[in-house]
């Protein structure tokens, strides 16, 4: 009697995570849905002259996250590929700028000269393995001399510096990326 209670209750569990599953990948089939009508509608007014920049740069916001201003959608949205393009944009900010006169992206100051892009690469790789390394050192030292909460704090302080390292490696990467394809385009 018991087995049976707990095979069904085990058959009842899966059911449920059954109709979880199945209501979170028809919900995300109807969002793409209501992205693709909206970006539809929204290239339709970027088409237009008459469009006001406000409706530009609000249609960008609502399908990036993220507003830029309406010249660079205009360049982002007339690339050959316009969705890598813009992901590659949002995250490369801190190194590229919209140079509005020649309608295209341009280095920062401190990153203008491929060799001292890579080296600020090189920088973040070497600081994520020292910090990585630093984060997980209590993992081979013996730290008993110190409380716990100390070395979580240690760890996690360290394993925050590690992060930022490989997403600014990544995002220096990425600008690459657009400095790419935008020079193809």
């Amino acid at each position: 009697m018991e087995l049976a209670f707990k095979i069904s209750g085990a058959l009842i569990s899966l059911f449920a995570l059954y109709k979880i599953v199945i209501e979170a990948i028809v919900a995300k089939s109807n969002r793409r849905r209501e992205e693709y009508k909206f970006a539809k509608e929204f290239i339709a007014d970027l088409n237009t002259e008459d469009t006001h920049p406000y409706l530009i740069e609000s249609g960008f916001l609502a399908l990036s996250g993220k507003p830029l201003p309406p010249l660079e959608i205009r360049y982002i949205m007339s690339l050959n590929q316009p969705m890598e393009a813009t992901i590659l944009r949002l995250s490369s900010q801190k190194y590229m700028n919209f140079d509005n006169e020649n309608s295209g992206y341009v280095w920062i100051k401190r990153c203008q000269k491929k060799y001292i892009r890579s080296f600020i690469r090189r920088l973040y790789i070497i600081g994520y393995v020292v910090f990585g390394f630093i984060a997980t050192s209590p993992m081979f030292i013996n730290y008993t001399m110190l409380k716990e909460y100390i070395v979580a704090i240690y760890v996690v302080s360290f394993s925050i510096f590690a992060v930022y390292c490989l997403l600014n490696h990544q995002k220096l990467g990425d600008a690459e990326k657009l400095h790419k394809i935008t020079n193809k385009a």
